[in-house]
């Protein structure tokens, strides 16, 4: 019930009905799968872009609205970004721990488009800096 007083207590400027399928419906229709299913769901939604090179995923991250994207490091196998903005702020509002499931799967499969090699992702929260970073690795073929 807290996630959506919080929602709610939101300005109405703020809100918007993406933010509440994901962080409050989804949790509850798909409990413990909900983050598998977001996962695949955002490698589908890259399938439907080309990716020519990094600088694509990042224009194209931001132009569906995840948030402001950079790239913080590049090493061998590991792409490292970190990503903050309006859009990740509303989601810490919402929840103290939200989920970026959708954003990792997207960034996995663009990355998999760009560079022709599998690749997988996790992400990880910066609640202070109210950031999320995303660590893709690619898997050796």
């Amino acid at each position: 019930m807290k996630k959506i007083e919080n929602y709610l207590n939101l300005p109405p400027e703020k809100r918007d009905s993406g933010l509440l399928m994901r962080d409050i419906v989804l949790p509850d229709i798909f409990n413990d799968d909900k983050n598998k299913i977001l996962y695949y769901y955002g490698k589908d939604l890259a399938n439907n872009f080309d990716f020519p090179q990094i600088e694509e995923i990042m224009a194209i991250f931001e132009k569906i609205g995840f948030g402001q994207i950079t790239l913080e490091k590049v090493k061998k196998d590991i792409y490292l970004f970190q990503v903050l903005g309006k859009s990740v702020d509303q989601r810490f509002l919402v929840s103290q721990k939200p989920e970026f499931a959708l954003e990792t799967g997207f960034l996995a499969q663009a990355i998999t488009i760009a560079i022709q090699r599998p690749a997988e992702g996790q992400f990880k929260l910066d609640p202070k800096k109210k950031a999320v970073s995303f660590l893709i690795q690619t898997i050796p073929q």
